[in-house]
């Protein structure tokens, strides 16, 4: 059996790059999954900021989970998850 490969995984592997991208004023993200992955990738994207790097310093975690926050704000992080109901009891679909 292959190892499994998790998203969440690969994101702090390539952290020092998606660091580097979580800083670019043109970053866009979308996230598009069936389960509860938006969530996780939330998460890691905040740590990497909190831990920072050689070419980005550390950021407190209050700060990180803002800027997270700025970016759905501006709808340059957008998630959307299959089979979840919107408030208007829709089920998101995409074509």
């Amino acid at each position: 059996m292959k190892n499994k490969l998790y998203i969440q995984d690969l994101i702090l592997k390539e952290s020092n790059l998606i660091l580097s991208l979580l800083y670019n004023q043109d970053l866009n993200v979308c996230i598009c999954r069936s389960d509860n992955i938006a969530h996780y990738v939330e998460n890691k994207l905040i740590r990497i900021l909190y831990n920072g790097n050689i070419n980005y310093l550390a950021i407190p975690i209050d700060q990180a989970m803002k800027k997270i926050i700025i970016l759905k704000y501006r709808n340059r992080f957008i998630s959307k998850i299959y089979g979840i109901k919107s408030n208007e009891e829709d089920i998101i679909s995409f074509g």
